[in-house]
């Protein structure tokens, strides 16, 4: 027979979870951690999501999806593409700042050696890999409707741009305003045509 239904909401306990590892990092949180803030018995948290490893992994993922789908949000607005593009990294550093600056979870990952791990490395990946997709058919729409120049690299502008932002968010940790210093220049960069092709 099926057990009692668990007392307490899934996706607001994993909801916790993504901020205690955001802000901590993977390594730096402790299973008492991860206890005291989705408020779970270390029964039902196992029981649940499994050990410490499998729980980050759907946390990072869930990260991962809600990340995509504010960007592409952004990207479908209202207004230019340099002001689209920049409405759709400005909300990654609005989200790092609500955290007390607590960087990005997907560099802070990197940073603590993720790739090292295959599972990890895997959904790392599939972050760069989406955005990147998601950039290069913006472009590409951009260069049809000549926002962008003829013959311009569409995938060396999208990976300038990710590499560019990824930064800002790791050194942002100590200049929570460094992507508004740099924010200008990156759009300048943009509309530049010093991705064309010669």
């Amino acid at each position: 027979m099926p057990g009692p239904p668990k007392q307490f909401d899934r996706e607001e306990a994993l909801s916790r979870a993504i901020e205690v590892f955001w802000e901590q990092g993977y390594q730096g949180t402790s299973i008492e951690d991860l206890l005291e803030s989705m408020e779970l018995s270390r029964s039902s948290m196992y029981a649940t999501f499994g050990d410490k490893k499998a729980l980050f992994l759907e946390a990072l993922q869930v990260w991962i999806d809600e990340q995509i789908a504010d960007f592409v949000e952004a990207l479908r607005g209202p207004g230019s593409l340099s002001e689209r593009i920049q409405c759709a990294f400005q909300q990654r550093h609005e989200a790092q700042k609500a955290l007390g600056n607590a960087g990005c979870l997907f560099g802070n990952t990197v940073a603590e050696g993720g790739m090292q791990d295959p599972e990890m490395a895997r959904v790392l990946e599939s972050f760069v890999r989406r955005g990147e997709r998601i950039l290069v058919s913006t472009f590409e729409e951009a260069v049809r409707s000549r926002e962008l120049p003829k013959g311009t690299d569409v995938q060396a502008l999208a990976l300038f741009l990710i590499t560019l932002s990824q930064g800002a968010l790791l050194l942002g940790q100590g200049r929570p305003n460094l992507f508004e210093r740099i924010a200008p220049s990156m759009m300048r960069v943009l509309s530049s045509g010093a991705f064309v092709e010669k």
